[in-house]
């Protein structure tokens, strides 16, 4: 089944990820079911890269906002395989999503200001694609669980992107909406 619909929001990170489906996920998925594998490997991912971050980060604030990633990322990565439950569906793996693994080979090979700059653009990349895709989830979903779990988690998507935005601004010298 194409997952077309799901990379265009899911940006760089699932988009080949996702065209190459997971054998172990093979028979045809619902929407809903769709969502949430997408949901689970850009989670993934931004556990991951967050301990990156939090180890690797030149700027305090990227440190503690790639704490911030992981801890609450992984957070709802638990709610996820809550709602997951009952379904027949794996995790994903990084090692077995190509362009996830991209980014996190890329990213890995870089460190501290470098680092902080390319971390965050993807990090904005990749929540301003979530935004769409939890956002089409609430609007389009049929399962009541998997509805109700994006609209709980889109607030914390949107915060973050807020954030990430805040932080890549101050760093690249950019003044935000929101400063003064």
């Amino acid at each position: 089944m194409s997952y077309l619909m799901s990379l265009t929001v899911l940006l760089a990170l699932v988009t080949s990820g996702a065209q190459n489906e997971d054998k172990r996920n093979a028979p045809a998925r619902s929407p809903d079911d769709q969502f949430l594998l997408q949901a689970a490997a850009s989670g993934a991912l931004e556990v991951k890269l967050g301990q990156l971050a939090a180890e690797r980060a030149a700027d305090a604030a990227v440190k503690q906002f790639g704490k911030r990633m992981s801890d609450e990322h992984g957070k709802a990565t638990k709610d996820l395989l809550a709602v997951r439950g009952q379904r027949r569906l794996e995790p994903p793996v990084l090692s077995e999503m190509p362009e996830q693994q991209k980014v996190w080979n890329r990213l890995s090979q870089l460190k501290a200001a470098e680092f902080d700059r390319a971390y965050l653009r993807q990090v904005v990349e990749d929540h301003q694609a979530a935004v769409q895709y939890f956002e089409k989830e609430v609007k389009d979903g049929k399962d009541e669980a998997i509805k109700k779990f994006a609209a709980t988690h889109l607030p914390s998507i949107k915060a973050h992107l807020k954030a990430a935005q805040e932080i890549n601004d101050r760093l690249t010298g950019k003044k935000g909406k929101g400063e003064r």
